[in-house]
């Protein structure tokens, strides 16, 4: 997401962006970077219409999402009348029906933006265009009508229709979602959904826009101020808070088949210094350098030490803590070398490098990075930062040799997976995408090949927010 921002006059921005080029601003656990643009005024961009129907795209899809689930999430904002969830352009979806825009617009202010789960499963809410929903089957994969519960759960749910909109490209049944039950979080009673990282960190009380001011009268003052640490649905005075056991408020979740703990109900999670500590490595496959350029994605790493006692464990520190915090949130979980590494924040303030005369066979698992030229934000504002998204099939190559054909390309591609697509982009074939069938063929690409000499050219290698 992007944001103008006009100042009193040139000497205020300024004064802005040098404050800002030496301490990241971060919102809601989001670094917030600052340019300056082409403009000289800003204009208000004309009042989104409010509808009584969400449109819900769903990001960083790490977990399942189901009906059920969608359900806990914005029933409390008001009664839910329908919902229908369907894929568009790779992306999964639903539509959210309530009886009225009041509770819509509660629904889209307050948690517009926050994640289901902790680092994942990302809220993205508009109003739709459509009316109403028309739903044929009840069932907890792809739809539900809670105003008819004598619906046949059984037959296609896809083919469920939005009235009267099916003809302006709303495309149910494309695909599936694919979507598992639930495996094992364990909802704490319709309570136990995490914020989007740590909102204590995010200083400003955003206020509800003006055109959401006469659906607001009344509530709770939480929906229309977001300060401190209140989770997806955990807002303080919201319905429901007073039946939660305070076990439940207490004791983290826990991912299974992870160590790490997701934050708690009613607290920010997340949050720490620019030290990771990184476990369920592959021990024999694993190097300081593989983990700097796995890393090195999402923010610029300054030292690595893989423990010598330990090996499937490392210690990662960044350059702040705000990039510690941006790589936690996309690679704890990410597949590396037959195993998914979790990825927590450390103890430590910053990784020791050895002492001379010290032993000599574990001097090579600590490597300082901090004057690498590999880093690829430590530019103030770097365009790199727009590109960051999670670990995905797609991969961006960039400084491509022009000498080099499409085979030969492929051929190094294909060491490391199976290359479905591979497309040039531009005329001068200095940069392609190229398609893995999963997201670990990709990353082992990725830490093999970035700043790899092919040719007269050492390449770079991303992931991409593409599709092919």
């Amino acid at each position: 997401r992007q944001a103008f921002v006009e100042m009193q006059d040139e000497n205020a921005a300024m004064a802005l962006m040098a404050h800002f080029s030496q301490a990241m601003p971060n919102i809601r656990n989001h670094a917030v970077f600052f340019g300056y643009s082409s403009r000289e005024r800003v204009t208000a961009p004309p009042p989104e219409p409010l509808n009584n129907i969400l449109l819900v795209t769903i990001n960083n899809l790490l977990y399942p999402v189901t009906v059920d689930v969608l359900h806990q999430v914005f029933s409390k904002f008001g009664n839910v009348l329908r919902i229908v969830t369907f894929n568009k352009s790779g992306k999964f979806q639903a539509l959210i029906e309530y009886p009225d825009e009041r509770s819509a617009a509660a629904a889209k202010l307050t948690i517009d933006g926050q994640n289901i789960y902790a680092g994942c499963c990302t809220l993205k809410i508009d109003f739709s265009t459509l009316k109403t929903l028309q739903v044929k089957f009840n069932n907890d994969t792809k739809s539900r009508d809670y105003t008819n519960p004598t619906l046949p759960s059984s037959g296609d749910a896809s083919k469920a229709t939005a009235a009267p909109a099916l003809s302006m490209g709303m495309p149910f049944g494309a695909g599936s979602t694919s979507l598992l039950s639930n495996p094992g979080i364990g909802y704490m009673g319709g309570m136990g959904l995490a914020p989007q990282g740590n909102m204590q960190a995010a200083s400003m009380s955003m206020q509800a826009p003006n055109q959401f001011a006469p659906l607001m009268g009344g509530m709770n003052p939480g929906l229309n101020q977001l300060t401190g640490g209140p989770s997806i649905m955990g807002m303080q005075g919201m319905s429901g808070m007073s039946s939660m056991p305070s076990a439940m408020m207490q004791s983290p979740m826990q991912m299974p088949g992870s160590t790490s703990n997701l934050p708690s109900v009613l607290g920010g999670g997340g949050g720490g210094g620019p030290v990771l500590i990184v476990s369920n490595l592959d021990a024999d496959s694993i190097t300081p350098d593989i983990v700097f350029t796995l890393f090195g994605v999402y923010g610029d790493v300054m030292r690595v030490k893989v423990l010598y006692n330990k090996k499937d464990n490392a210690l990662v520190q960044m350059a702040n803590a705000q990039q510690a915090e941006i790589a936690r949130t996309h690679l704890n979980g990410c597949p590396l070398f037959g195993k998914r590494i979790n990825v927590n924040p450390s103890k430590y303030t910053e990784v020791s490098l050895p002492k001379a005369g010290m032993n000599e066979n574990a001097s090579h698992l600590t490597k300082d990075f901090s004057t690498s030229t590999l880093h690829r934000f430590k530019q103030p504002g770097s365009k790199n930062y727009a590109h960051i998204c999670p670990p995905g099939v797609v991969l961006h190559i960039s400084n491509l040799p022009p000498s080099v054909s499409v085979d030969e390309l492929t051929g190094l591609l294909a060491q490391f997976g199976a290359v479905q697509n591979l497309k040039y982009l531009g005329t001068d074939r200095k940069m392609a995408l190229v398609q893995f069938p999963d997201v670990e063929q990709s990353v082992t690409a990725l830490v093999s090949l970035h700043n790899y000499r092919l040719a007269e050219s050492n390449i770079r290698v991303s992931f991409s927010k593409s599709q092919l």
